[in-house]
């Protein structure tokens, strides 16, 4: 009886416990009775339908002020309307410029969902300080301006911020329209913007003080990316202190002329750093201004890089190499400063015992290419020589296979059978054909029918040889530039390591491309040696050599950057012909600029 009654109990309890019961002894019998839940109590003996009810109106609160900071433009408060496709263009624009001044006026944030967003007019942002203006991302939110002219323009705010929105042209407005115009302001904030198709991306104008752009994105403009624009007026005239973070800022092509990536008329200590600029007249334009900082570029595809006409700029990035510094401006980088005087330089390799070759091909005159190396390893001209002025860093040499403008090179250059390097930058005529031979080294036994080339192009690495009975041609690989469409200040760097039978880019733009062989190079001693290419009918490559040289050894890949990131030309200082220019002041205190030229003729110029 005792074990019945025992097992009964456990039963109840559990029972009790799954069903929210509990029970209750009357004598001799038990009780269920269901639980008062507002007479529960927890650990601190408080009450749990108390805390369940504090909580709940604590979530009820903060859904309301979610609700009540944003402002949705598709679902807004009584009495604004909402956007809505089924209304006009002109009376969305209307709303959505309702919309804003009410959230400016009673500190809401506006937020635009996903979608197209289509305007006749300007979104002015009021002064009252901190609007804020979201979007759901640079490639989610889109608005669709019709017009000409500022799509967001905000005069003489403080503390706004403008997030996550992207801009793009109609066909009413495209290359017409300026994305986001900012004038007169302070502490502006513009955040993962992208414009597509502008006439100016940015625009800040007279006092716009340290305010911040970061990622970037401008594709396409027609005259200039970002614009720090001067009044010339009052006393507070250019923007000052700003900081500019930049993804990406492409024009129509180097052939738009008068386009700028930035564009300053004046301004001081503003910073542009990261990202790419490319395809514009020029990418850095400054008329005047002090202490403005350029770092971390990678430029491209522009016919000036710098163009410097007044004031001081700090300048530390990639590709700096095609400049103009006017009189008065000074530019200053990593290694001290530099002046029209000058140039634009830093310091550079130090001498390299294991330098074989090095050759500039800024003569600009003869057949001959002499060796600034000092090993008398002179380069000869085959063909008729064509001298230009439209290599990398001015004077070049115009080869074709075709018609047998070639380069040829001593014979004994480097020891080939021991590892070597082979550097060379070329400008092209036109995007590459990637199925046509490579520019590169050639070298031929014509005695034992031999050969042996190596050369790349900007997507690949090719390698090939043919040791009088066997040819092999491993299969091409893709470079860390794929598919680029890059033709102007183009460097290779090939190591050739005939005891191991490999061949290697050393890609200063990421990745690796190799060749293994697995037969011997046939070449010991070659009777000719050429660097534009094999001596074959498929060899249709044309361009303009700037520079050339060998090393008997492997480069590691932090010298590769260094030469590519020089801001002048690489080893200028084994070139004995080129001098930089030297200020000389006559007895009448007259100030006179000498010039050594590239063609060792001497200029003088009255200042």
């Amino acid at each position: 009886m005792k074990r019945r009654n025992f097992l009964l109990n456990i039963f109840l309890g559990i029972f009790a416990f799954i069903f929210g019961y509990t029970i209750k002894k009357e004598g001799v019998n038990l009780f269920l009775q269901p639980v008062d839940s507002t007479m529960v109590k927890g650990e601190d003996g408080k009450l749990i339908a108390h805390k369940i009810k504090v909580l709940t109106e604590q979530t009820e609160e903060v859904g309301k002020n979610i609700q009540s900071h944003f402002i949705n433009v598709l679902f807004p408060p009584t009495p604004l309307k909402a956007y809505d496709s089924n209304n006009t263009d002109k009376e969305n624009t209307e709303i959505l410029q309702d919309i804003i001044d009410y959230a400016s006026a009673n500190n809401k944030v506006v937020f635009m969902p996903s979608g197209y967003y289509m305007t006749t007019s300007p979104l002015t942002i009021p002064s009252k300080q901190g609007f804020e203006l979201r979007g759901a991302g640079n490639r989610n939110t889109v608005i669709l301006p019709q017009h000409q002219g500022n799509v967001i323009e905000i005069v003489k705010g403080q503390s706004h911020v403008i997030k996550d929105i992207k801009i793009e042209h109609t066909e009413s407005s495209k290359d017409k329209y300026t994305g986001i115009y900012v004038k007169d302001s302070l502490l502006i904030t513009i955040d993962n913007v992208t414009i597509i198709f502008p006439k100016n991306g940015i625009t800040f104008e007279g006092g716009t003080y340290v305010s911040d752009v970061s990622n970037l994105y401008i594709y396409k403009f027609k005259e200039k990316g970002i614009y720090l624009k001067s009044t010339g007026t009052g006393d507070f005239t250019s923007p000052n202190g700003n900081n500019f973070l930049i993804k990406y800022i492409r024009g129509h092509g180097e052939k738009a002329s008068n386009s700028y990536a930035i564009y300053i008329e004046d301004g001081s200590v503003n910073n542009f750093s990261h990202g790419q600029l490319s395809d514009c007249d020029t990418a850095i334009y400054s008329e005047k201004g002090i202490r403005n900082y350029f770092e971390k570029f990678w430029i491209e595809n522009t016919k000036t890089h710098i163009e410097i006409l007044g004031g001081t700029a700090h300048i530390n990035s990639h590709g700096t190499f095609k400049n103009k510094i006017a009189e008065g401006a000074f530019v200053f980088s990593d290694s001290g400063p530099a002046s029209p005087y000058s140039d634009l330089t830093q310091d550079l390799l130090k001498q390299d015992k294991a330098l074989n070759a090095l050759w500039f091909f800024n003569e600009g005159s003869g057949s001959t290419i002499l060796d600034k190396s000092g090993n008398k390893k002179h380069a000869t001209l085959q063909g008729t020589p064509t001298w230009v002025k439209d290599g990398s860093w001015g004077t070049g040499v115009h080869f074709n296979h075709s018609d047998g403008r070639k380069i040829s090179i001593p014979i004994d250059t480097v020891d080939w059978t021991q590892p070597y390097t082979f550097i060379y930058n070329y400008n092209m005529f036109d995007n590459e054909d990637e199925n046509a031979a490579p520019i590169g080294l050639y070298l031929t036994n014509s005695k034992e029918n031999k050969y042996f080339c190596a050369g790349a192009n900007v997507s690949s690495l090719s390698a090939g040889l043919y040791d009088g009975v066997v040819a092999e041609w491993p299969k091409s690989r893709p470079s860390g530039r794929y598919a680029s469409r890059t033709i102007k200040n183009i460097w290779q760097f090939i190591y050739v390591d005939p005891i191991a039978k490999k061949v290697e880019l050393i890609d200063p733009y990421g990745g690796g491309a190799k060749l293994q062989f697995t037969n011997n190079f046939p070449i010991k001693t070659p009777t000719k040696a050429f660097i534009t290419g094999r001596e074959h009918t498929t060899n249709t490559m044309e361009g303009i050599m700037s520079m050339a040289g060998f090393f008997q050894r492997k480069l590691s890949i932090n010298e590769v950057y260094e030469i590519v990131n020089c801001t002048g030309r690489p080893f200028q200082q084994f070139d004995k012909s080129v001098q930089f220019s030297t200020v000389l002041v006559s007895p009448n205190k007259s100030n006179y600029k000498l010039t050594v030229n590239d063609d060792g003729t001497l200029t003088t110029t009255l200042i």
